[in-house]
């Protein structure tokens, strides 16, 4: 049910509706036990999607854990990688082929262009850090 929620209020932002009605049934929720059940979810969609695709998501997922980021935005960080990983979305990618991941990368986009400014080097770190332990590190050739 909170996914749910938290689509439909991803949704509602999109459109330009009011949200505050689904903000403040989140004010005293346990985000950590959320974060825990989306990376599992997360972590299988990696598999699958590969190290370039995963970036943003895990971006967002530890841009989520900042204690100073509103409700209202972890909400709609929440909503979009949840729209993400969940089998079944607008598109589906599974029927339509790559014109199916269209919906996904516009959810992306639109909650990293409105969240640009909540990505720390912290975060950036951390997003590294699990690639690398996911997929192995990759190394960069400098030339001299």
């Amino acid at each position: 049910m909170f996914t749910i929620i938290c689509i439909t209020l991803f949704a509602y932002t999109l459109l330009g509706k009011p949200t505050q009605h689904f903000v403040a049934r989140f004010a005293d929720i346990n985000w950590s036990e959320k974060w825990d059940n989306l990376m599992a979810k997360i972590r299988v969609y990696a598999d699958k999607a590969g190290r370039v695709a995963i970036k943003p998501i895990l971006t967002f997922y530890y841009a989520m854990q900042d204690e100073e980021l509103s409700t209202l935005d972890r909400c709609l960080i929440y909503g979009a990688l949840a729209y993400v990983v969940i089998p079944s979305d607008f598109l589906p990618a599974r029927v339509l082929g790559w014109l199916g991941l269209i919906d996904d990368a516009a959810a992306l986009t639109y909650v990293y262009n409105k969240l640009e400014d909540k990505v720390t080097p912290n975060v950036q770190r951390r997003v590294q850090d699990t690639i690398d332990e996911w997929f192995g590190v990759e190394y960069e050739v400098v030339e001299a």
